[in-house]
């Protein structure tokens, strides 16, 4: 009984800590940095979806139109959304990212239904650094916390957080900064984590999960691109298969399938392949047989190729490409612990 009474009483004191702590809504911070009105080391209190997918970095595969197959109207569209990165993790710790409460953090749309893609603040968020018990509690949750202000180690941000499409660059907005002396890109060190339950919801959350390899042969006879290309359409394409496009673009050509829009396949004359499947992140069970199906027909595209031609993967969505996701860029220039 008095285990449970202190318990109580901790929680209260928990709470009361949260609530003594200012409040910053997420758009603001980054503004009242540059006012001096906060800055690194200083705690703030912030509400959010916690999250351990974001979009952080980019395969060399990727292309900004991604070409959609709509099955029900018999129609093509282009879409440009960058694939998604999680388990950013190390011994200790993890980073994840917080989002606006509001839903749709990972829904991207395009300005008057042309190519020209839109960010709005649901899409933006702030990497947090956590400890992984933490990371593994509350990722993919509605929270409030306590954070302190930390500066990120990278030197320049133009060259740390970029991607191909402009207009996508802006889904960095709330933690980077060209324009402050000191310091031009920030996270937040989680301190105290309350988790709010009556802001979850789960509806189906869809991102693009990304997979590339580095496609090499040792035959100088054999053409690659025709080898692969054969290799691709036994493993995915079968006697069902009433339509499929190939679009024939000036550094890659992107291929998909009626019968799964949601998985593209992209290949560069320089020698990568990448494969992009739409996954749903908010249900375990269809999350897992989508990643079960992606990994057999790999398997049979592995299968199908020439004996000479070798694979080396690259990117992987559940890891990133080690030289950008060192998690040590995220690491305050004070100790963690």
């Amino acid at each position: 009984m008095g285990g449970k009474v202190m318990d109580l009483f901790k929680h209260i004191f928990h709470v009361i800590r949260i609530v003594t702590v200012k409040e910053y809504p997420l758009s603001e911070i980054k503004q009242q940095i540059r006012n001096k009105v906060i800055g690194p080391g200083d705690r703030i209190r912030v509400k959010g979806y916690l999250s351990c997918f974001a979009p952080i970095c980019e395969p060399d595969t990727f292309v900004p139109k991604m070409i959609t197959y709509d099955r029900k109207h018999d129609e093509v569209h282009v879409v440009s959304c960058s694939p998604v990165v999680r388990n950013l993790q190390s011994e200790e710790y993890g980073v994840a990212f917080l989002y606006p409460q509001q839903e749709g953090r990972f829904e991207y749309e395009l300005e008057n239904s042309a190519e020209r893609l839109q960010i709005t603040d649901k899409n933006r968020f702030i990497p947090v650094v956590m400890r992984k018990q933490e990371y593994r509690k509350f990722s993919e949750k509605q929270v409030e916390m306590i954070c302190s202000i930390e500066d990120i180690c990278v030197c320049d941000p133009k060259d740390e957080f970029i991607f191909k499409t402009r207009e996508f660059r802006k889904v960095n907005d709330w933690f980077t900064d060209l324009y402050i002396p000191q310091y031009s890109a920030y996270c937040l060190k989680a301190q105290s984590i309350l988790p709010d339950n009556n802001g979850d919801r789960k509806d189906p959350v869809i991102v693009p999960y990304a997979i590339e390899y580095q496609v090499s042969c040792k035959d100088e006879e054999i053409d690659l691109f025709e080898e692969l290309h054969t290799a691709l359409v036994k493993a995915f394409v079968n006697e069902n298969s009433r339509y499929k496009i190939w679009h024939m673009g000036e550094e890659s050509h992107d291929f998909i399938l009626a019968e799964d829009p949601g998985l593209k396949i992209v290949y560069k004359f320089d020698g990568k392949v990448g494969f992009y499947q739409n996954i749903d992140i908010t249900d375990t069970l269809i999350y897992e047989q989508q990643m079960m199906l992606l990994e057999e027909r790999l398997l049979q595209f592995k299968d199908h190729l020439h004996a000479s031609i070798h694979l080396d993967l690259v990117y992987l969505s559940d890891i990133g490409m080690s030289r950008v996701l060192d998690i040590g860029r995220y690491k305050p220039k004070a100790n963690l612990a």
